[in-house]
């Protein structure tokens, strides 16, 4: 098959990359970075969070004439504890659906899996609209909220088939993973400590190979529509203990902290 991959320099894209390489498909990839020397891999360098010109883009994807079988699109922007500008994380996460569909557009697309978030689910109706426009999750729900939306709209009568993946926090086992479960475990490699500061939090997870598995169900069966990936669902204290427990040791300290 040809794939086309989005946000190919981030860790979940390239562990669908070797996976999807070691079965001999014919991979391509959107990035900002080319990370791909040693890779038989065809590169388009672009910046989707930036506005692309038109001419750009047809003089890329016109001009190889490919037809893709599927497009995996990992690009987005995440929550990031240095940013300051909320805003600004919708504003450039619907930059970067607006310019994929503008490419999808351009070329012969069959299956199109949208790498979406559960954060979907966060609650949008709080009376206390002045605390939700500080919030950085609110915005990172949005984005993805008008990211399906746009999607949908935009290339219902273009593509045939078109999948969104609401995931989870993947646990990577590593670390370059995001999101509270990778936060914690991270923590523990480079301190021998977990902090909790919400002892009543429950996670939702699923590990990496999880992912992977089900990228590939998706990229060879016939269905359509939104499905939520998920695999464990734990308090976080029990999740602190488990990863004691596989990664720490008898000194490994368990912190409790207030907000």
């Amino acid at each position: 098959m040809n794939i086309l991959i989005t946000g190919g320099s981030s860790f979940l894209a390239k562990s669908l990359i070797d996976k999807l390489l070691y079965s001999g498909h014919n991979i391509y990839v959107i990035s900002r970075k080319n990370n791909y020397l040693n890779y038989n891999i065809k590169t388009f360098n672009l910046n989707l969070s930036k506005t692309i010109e038109k001419t750009q883009l047809v003089k890329i994807f016109k001009s190889n004439k490919i037809s893709f079988d599927c497009l995996f699109h990992f690009a987005f922007c995440v929550i990031n504890k240095r940013q300051t500008d909320n805003e600004s994380l919708l504003k450039r996460n619907i930059k970067i659906t607006e310019n994929i569909v503008r490419i999808c557009e351009l070329i012969k697309l069959k299956k199109f899996i949208n790498i979406s978030s559960k954060s979907v689910y966060y609650d949008l109706t709080s009376n206390n609209l002045n605390k939700q426009l500080r919030c950085k999750e609110y915005y990172y729900s949005l984005s993805n909220i008008c990211s399906e939306k746009i999607i949908n709209i935009k290339l219902k009568n273009i593509i045939k088939k078109i999948v969104h993946l609401r995931l989870s926090n993947v646990f990577t086992y590593s670390i370059y993973g995001r999101g509270i479960v990778n936060e914690l475990f991270k923590e523990l490699i480079k301190n021998n400590s977990i902090t909790i500061y919400n002892k009543n939090r429950n996670l939702s997870y699923i590990s990496i190979k999880y992912l992977i598995d089900n990228l590939i169900i998706y990229l060879n069966n016939n269905k359509n529509g939104t499905y939520d990936l998920k695999q464990t669902d734990m308090n976080i204290i029990d999740f602190a203990s488990f990863l004691k427990k596989k990664f720490g040791n008898s000194e490994t300290i368990i912190r409790y902290r207030n907000n």
